[in-house]
C-alpha cells in the first residue's frame, strides 16, 4: 500500500507557536460560551419567575397627593412616567383639585392628542375588579375625548366623554368634577387587570384646555378622606339658551302714569313711537328694567321697541287711555 505523508495533506507540519495560538483561541471561545450560557440561563429563569406584583391595598394612587392613599405609583421617571405622546400636548397653568399640582394641557394642533401615565412594573390591579376608577377632570372645551386603561395581553378599555358632555352629567364649565367609573365596566370591555402598564391615559382630536387630578383606584365608590382638596369656587349659573331667551316675555306694565319696562336681557336702546312712526321717546337704559313717565302724553296707541345687548329686538303695543 502506498504511504501518504500527513504533511502533504495539511501542507506543512504545525509549529509549536501555531499550536499555542490555537490553544489560546479555544480557551477564549470556551470562556465566552460559558458566559453566554450563564446569561441566557439567568434571563430564562427571570422570565419564568417574573409575575406582576399584586396591589392589595384598599386604594391605589395613580396621580394623587392624598396622604390617606399609602400605596401609589411613584411618578419618578424611574418606574412611573407621564408621557405626552408625539408632542401632541403642551402644558397649562391652572389651579389643581388637590395637592400641589395637576396634569393640565392643551393640544398643539397635530390633529389628535394623547398622554399616558406609564408603569414600568405593570402591577396587577385585579384586587379592584369590583372596585372603581376615580378621577377629577375639568375643561371648558366642548370637544370629545376619552379615558383609556391598558392591561395585559394588549387589552384596553375606554370611557368616552361625548362632545359637550360626558358620563355622570359631566359639565364643561371649567370647574373640577369627580368621575367615578365602576371597574367592572372596564373589565366588561375585555380589560385584563393582571398586568396594567398604563393605568390612565387620555386621547382626543383637539382641545383648548383640559386638566386631570386625584386619579386613583378604590374598593369603594368614594375613596378615602382627602385633607388636601382645595376649596372649589361655585360654578357660574348657566346662561339661558337663545331659544329660551326668545320664549321670555318683554313686559310692559302701567301704574299711576308710569310705564315699567321689563326685559330678559339688558336693554341698550329704547324707542317709543306712535303708529305713524313719530318718535316720542328714546333712551339708552343699559339695564333690564326701566321706568318712563307718561303722565302728560296724549291718548292713543304707541309702539315700544327695546334693543338688547345682543342685538335682539322686542316690540310691544302700549295704549294710553
Amino acid at each position: 500500500m502506498r504511504e501518504i505523508s500527513l504533511s502533504k495533506i495539511i501542507g506543512k507540519w504545525p509549529t509549536l507557536e501555531l499550536l499555542n495560538d490555537l490553544t489560546c483561541r479555544m480557551r477564549k471561545f470556551s470562556f465566552i460560551m460559558r458566559k453566554c450560557f450563564n446569561f441566557f440561563l439567568v434571563i430564562s429563569t427571570f422570565s419564568v419567575h417574573m409575575v406582576a406584583q399584586d396591589v392589595v391595598s384598599n386604594y391605589y394612587g395613580i396621580f394623587s397627593d392624598n396622604p390617606n392613599i399609602l400605596a401609589r405609583l411613584p411618578i419618578d421617571d424611574a418606574r412611573g412616567h407621564v408621557y405626552i405622546w408625539e408632542g401632541t400636548l403642551s402644558g397649562l397653568i391652572t389651579d389643581p383639585y388637590e395637592g400641589e399640582g395637576c396634569l393640565a394641557f392643551r393640544s398643539t394642533g397635530k390633529g389628535w392628542w394623547g398622554f399616558g401615565i406609564h408603569d414600568d412594573s405593570a402591577v396587577s390591579l385585579t384586587h379592584f375588579n369590583s372596585g372603581y376608577l376615580i378621577f377629577s377632570v375639568k375643561t371648558s372645551a366642548k370637544d370629545e375625548f376619552s379615558i383609556h386603561v391598558y392591561g395585559a395581553n394588549k387589552t384596553e378599555a375606554k370611557i368616552t366623554f361625548v362632545q359637550n358632555g360626558g358620563p355622570q352629567n359631566f359639565k364643561r364649565d371649567g370647574t373640577w368634577h369627580k368621575i367615578v367609573i365602576p371597574v367592572s365596566d372596564l373589565v366588561a370591555q375585555g380589560l385584563d387587570l393582571s398586568s396594567v402598564s398604563i393605568p390612565f391615559a387620555a386621547i382626543g382630536g383637539s382641545i383648548s384646555n383640559i386638566a386631570f387630578d386625584d386619579i386613583f383606584f378604590s374598593i369603594d365608590n368614594k375613596g378615602p378622606t382627602n385633607p388636601v382638596v382645595h376649596p372649589q369656587p361655585d360654578p357660574e349659573p348657566e346662561k339661558p339658551s337663545a331659544a329660551s331667551m326668545l320664549n321670555m316675555k318683554f313686559r310692559l306694565t302701567m301704574s299711576s302714569g308710569l310705564l315699567n319696562i321689563g326685559s330678559p336681557l339688558v336693554v341698550k336702546r329704547l324707542i317709543i313711537s306712535d303708529v305713524t312712526g313719530k318718535i316720542f321717546y328714546q333712551a339708552s337704559p343699559n339695564q333690564k328694567s326701566y321706568t318712563v313717565n307718561l303722565m302728560n302724553w296724549p291718548k292713543g296707541l304707541y309702539l315700544v321697541k327695546a334693543f338688547t345687548e345682543d342685538n335682539r329686538q322686542f316690540t310691544d303695543k302700549l295704549i294710553i287711555r
